[in-house]
């Protein structure tokens, strides 16, 4: 289920959600869950034409997306590749990204995974499982 979560004129976008009900309440839960995971970033963005390059470093992981820490100020619902940077390689997705949001450090942001082919699918678990040890 996608929500839609208006907070400012931007609307922020969590697409990984799914709600459950008990006796009182709506319950969010994330469909996968997320672990802290640090590594280097490079995100790349199309906006207007033009492809625009931002540094930065990931939070957190799960293998719908990511959340990431980057320097300059990104906008929602962008179109754009995610470098990772791991070891001695780096592993490159497809990303969308869902909200962002301005920090006194820079720019905290969501991205989700964009159809990720099996073996981008099986880097990202990869990642999940080294970070949970």
């Amino acid at each position: 289920m996608t929500v839609v979560v208006g907070q400012s004129p931007q609307q922020r976008f969590v697409s990984d959600l799914s709600f459950r009900h008990d006796e009182h309440h709506f319950i969010a839960q994330r469909r996968y869950e997320r672990v802290p995971f640090t590594a280097g970033v490079t995100l790349m963005l199309e906006s207007r034409g033009r492809w625009h390059r931002y540094s930065g470093y990931m939070l957190d992981l799960s293998e719908g997306g990511c959340a990431l820490r980057v320097y300059s100020a990104v906008n929602a619902n962008v179109r754009g590749r995610l470098r990772i940077e791991v070891g001695n390689g780096a592993i490159s997705v497809c990303v969308v990204t869902r909200w962002a949001k301005a920090e006194s450090r820079g720019w905290t942001l969501g991205a989700e995974f964009d159809r990720p082919t099996p073996a981008q699918q099986s880097d990202i678990r990869h990642l999940i499982e080294r970070a949970r040890r």
